[in-house]
């Protein structure tokens, strides 16, 4: 499987896979030509269980090409079969296979980022609950894992609604807090 979030497609492989991952190539920078970095070992490193989850950002990769737009390009086998995929700054890449969860008790069913009660937002309801893992979610609420704002935006929150064993709840948190759910599991 391969998923860009953020952007205004994604491409799948219909057919299930082992889950066997190996980065081969990642260069984060301005392509063709321009400022690029070798960033293969930190991406490899990203890999468990055959899934990867990375935020094409200056943040992780510092940033080569001052003041362009930069992207991420990943060469990768996946059960043994070569492919390559592009995203671009500020896109997150999914690839692999995420192992099946056998029943969930956590739903994230509306999350928003951003400055309330008005102003920039955005929707990172399926971000979120893509990271549900075993019915736990634990995030810092950041730009670095949300993403970051055409405007500098100060105070920014995250408000998350979520079923947890079939009920409704609804917790705001600001920006270098973290979600942690459920709460009781954790000792709080």
């Amino acid at each position: 499987m391969v998923f860009v979030w953020g952007a205004a497609f994604a491409v799948s492989d219909d057919n299930p896979t082992t889950g066997t991952l190996v980065i081969t190539q990642a260069v984060y920078g301005k392509f063709p030509n321009g400022g690029q970095v070798d960033v293969t070992k930190k991406v490899a490193a990203m890999v468990t269980d055959g899934y990867l989850r990375v935020r094409a950002s200056n943040d992780y990769f510092g940033d080569p090409a001052f003041p362009f737009i930069k992207k991420l390009r990943v060469n990768y086998t996946l059960d043994g079969k070569p492919a390559s995929v592009t995203i671009d700054e500020e896109q997150t890449l999914i690839l692999g296979t995420k192992p099946p969860v056998p029943s969930r008790n956590l739903f994230v069913t509306k999350a928003i980022y951003g400055k309330f009660p008005s102003g920039e937002q955005i929707d990172i309801t399926r971000c979120l609950d893509d990271w549900v893992e075993g019915d736990r979610l634990d995030v810092e609420v950041s730009d670095t894992n949300f993403g970051k704002f055409k405007s500098n935006i100060a105070r920014k929150q995250l408000r998350v609604e979520y079923l947890l064993n079939g009920v409704k709840k609804v917790k705001t948190l600001g920006e270098g807090q973290r979600l942690e759910i459920p709460e009781e599991c954790l000792g709080k």
